[in-house]
């Protein structure tokens, strides 16, 4: 699936200096690389999303981000902020405000990680009303783990 995201990534590329963290898909090695992040911004992509072209266009001047996902047949899950309501691709959170905060090992634990992170943070948080992400846009059938993007605006 990184060969189909490729195309997305070279387009946000001209903005963001992306520093990858490939993990499999499971919250201990999240955690492990949000250890090692110190700056910057922080996107998780599941193996069944992909970037949508104006992802690049945000201004990384908030704290974070939280937006719409376009679904497969053109549908939009919406903005709610709830654990199994949002998906993991629906938000792009500044180091600034994840801190110390560390995902629960649990079942739905982006969910619930981003519900703490709206209930301390919500006003350093800008919410986009449109999808700027992609869920099932790639091959169906995958078995590959997350690709975790962390973002330096370019200066």
């Amino acid at each position: 699936n990184l060969a189909k995201m490729l195309p997305e990534i070279e387009n946000a590329l001209d903005v963001w200096n992306i520093v990858w963290w490939i993990v499999y898909d499971a919250q201990a090695q999240l955690n492990f690389a949000l250890d090692r992040i110190t700056s910057g911004f922080v996107y998780v992509l599941d193996d069944d999303n992909t970037l949508h072209p104006a992802l690049k266009n945000l201004p990384l001047t908030a704290g974070g981000y939280i937006f719409q996902q376009q679904l497969e047949g053109g549908a939009v899950r919406d903005i709610d902020i709830r654990p199994s309501k949002i998906d993991q691709a629906q938000f792009l959170l500044s180091m600034d405000i994840i801190g110390d905060l560390r995902y629960d090992l649990c079942y739905d634990a982006d969910g619930k990680f981003i519900s703490q992170i709206y209930n301390q943070h919500a006003d350093m948080l800008q919410v986009v009303h449109e999808p700027l992400c992609y869920y099932n846009h790639l091959l169906q059938g995958s078995e590959m783990g997350q690709g975790n993007m962390h973002f330096d605006s370019q200066q």
